[in-house]
């Protein structure tokens, strides 16, 4: 999986494509897993959030897809530390 590409406005997280998806939910929560951002989309695999959107802290992300036919698939959680890729 590619890591977070992160500028000074925008922070812009990718993942792998899963075969025959409907829909990707993309979730990004503190630490205490309070969502802070939450989107729903179709067949793209990257989201770009502006960086005032989330708090300079590390982060927490996860990817729910909905395949075609089938249960939902939750990925594993990913860490994102804006605080770290400030320094």
């Amino acid at each position: 999986m590619p890591p977070p590409s992160i500028t000074r406005t925008d922070v812009t997280l990718h993942w792998t494509p899963y075969p025959a998806a409907r829909w990707y939910d993309v979730t990004v929560l503190t630490k205490d897993l309070a969502v802070v951002h939450r989107a729903f989309m179709r067949q793209t695999t990257e989201l770009t959030v502006p960086r005032t959107a989330l708090p300079r802290s590390k982060l927490l992300w996860q990817v729910t897809v909905q395949p075609e036919q089938g249960e939902r698939v939750d990925s594993s959680a990913f860490v994102l530390d804006l605080a770290e890729a400030e320094r």
